[in-house]
């Protein structure tokens, strides 16, 4: 549900810009990467019998940076979850 003020504010959050382009881009990049992670983790324990260093806490502050970025982005477009 929209509030009528947040009307305007949708409406200029439509325009593709900059800084949308730049937030979509990094969001992007960001699932890709944490995709990939679990995907080279599975493929090191097959291969090499060796898991890699780090990669379950990359990919929790992976989720967490993707959160953060998905509500900052609904909230800068006046997008509402009912």
């Amino acid at each position: 549900m929209l509030i009528p003020q947040a009307d305007q504010a949708r409406r200029e959050a439509q325009a593709p810009s900059s800084r949308r382009l730049l937030e979509d881009g990094l969001s992007v990049v960001v699932l890709v990467v944490l995709a990939a992670v679990p995907l080279c983790e599975f493929g090191s324990r097959a291969l090499l019998h060796r898991s890699l260093s780090g990669s379950i806490p990359l990919s929790q502050h992976l989720t967490l940076c993707i959160t953060f970025l998905g509500a900052a982005i609904a909230a800068q477009r006046c997008i509402v979850a009912t």
